[in-house]
């Protein structure tokens, strides 16, 4: 006997939703992001304080709006450098929380404090706005990984809410890793960075320590490869590349120990090891190196201060777009 079944329901795109999407911040991380959803067929308000920004991007076919508050939609994304960029573009004058209503949905993917994350959802659920605190995670180059849709994000909050805004990310993150509270991803990415930079205060320090003594670092490369060490191979492999190419600028960098540093205080931690840190950052800074890549900034800033060249170096790898593969969703 045959039994009839009702024919399954093909699952629409985010466009039931929304059909706007709103983004603030158009750097390296927000240009990309918009230019992904062009692609994908949404309509995107942008607002940037940079009016040429947004300028390129009304080229492309997005709306541009006059205020991070006409920028608001039902979903709205904010991609901006700082926690006081946010602040002042979500809570401030003509800011994106003034332009939002009930259950509309606020994400933040900007570099911010954990407390940021958590003085934004608490006004927002004010508002009734719904809110979620994300991270980008770009392997250091955020304008190819965004741009090839192959960056990693990390969202937490309300799990219901990321489901509703998963097609979304989908557009500009391969992978995206959700957990439950808004503040965890920005304590994570800040952690991120401070193993990152000791790293590669290290690798550009043993790379002097053996060209001062007529030893060519590119042996130590060869060495740890071959023998495993692939955690310190990588920080070697950028100073002797001279950079990573297209990554992030110092300066995040540094900001992103300031945080840390502030973070601790406020809990009464002691961070030595990160306070050296970030002094060697506010010397390489005062050269006039804050926009240039870590490994970059690093490598330039040694070889001034011990007066060793270091003339080795390896070919800084091209980052090509692969084939993407289906973005992959992690719930932690």
């Amino acid at each position: 006997m045959l039994r009839h079944t009702k024919p399954k329901k093909r699952l629409t795109r985010f466009r039931s939703v929304t059909e706007q999407v709103g983004l603030v911040g158009l750097g390296n991380a927000g240009r990309p992001i918009a230019q992904r959803l062009l692609k994908a067929g949404y309509s995107v308000k942008v607002f940037d304080l940079e009016k040429s920004k947004s300028e390129f991007l009304a080229r492309l076919g997005a709306c541009v709006a006059s205020s991070a508050r006409e920028a608001a939609g039902k979903i709205t994304l904010i991609a901006l450098p700082s926690s006081r960029e946010v602040v002042k573009a979500v809570l401030g004058k003509n800011g994106v929380l003034e332009g939002l209503k009930k259950r509309d949905i606020l994400v933040d993917l900007s570099g911010t404090a954990p407390q940021t994350a958590k003085k934004i959802e608490a006004e927002a659920k004010k508002r009734g706005v719904r809110f979620l605190g994300a991270t980008l995670h770009a392997s250091g180059a955020p304008a190819v990984t965004l741009a090839q849709g192959s960056a990693a994000l990390v969202v937490g909050g309300d799990r219901r809410v990321a489901g509703e805004v998963l097609e979304i990310f989908k557009t500009f993150a391969a992978k995206i890793i959700l957990v439950r509270d808004v503040a965890i991803p920005k304590a994570l990415k800040i952690a991120i960075i401070m193993m990152a930079v000791p790293g590669h205060l290290a690798a550009a320090e043993a790379a002097f320590w053996l060209a001062a003594q007529a030893v060519d670092p590119r042996l130590l490369y060869r060495v740890m490869s071959e023998t495993g060490s692939l955690t310190g191979v990588r920080y070697l492999k950028r100073i002797l590349q001279g950079g990573i190419g297209q990554g992030g600028m110092m300066r995040n960098t540094k900001k992103d120990l300031t945080l840390a540093r502030s973070v601790a205080k406020k809990i009464g931690f002691s961070l030595p090891f990160m306070q050296r840190a970030s002094q060697i950052l506010r010397q390489a800074s005062a050269m006039g190196l804050e926009k240039e890549d870590l490994p970059k900034a690093l490598r330039i800033f040694y070889q001034s201060r011990l007066g060793v060249n270091l003339k080795t170096s390896l070919p800084v790898e091209v980052i090509e777009g692969a084939p993407r593969k289906r973005p992959a969703v992690i719930r932690l």
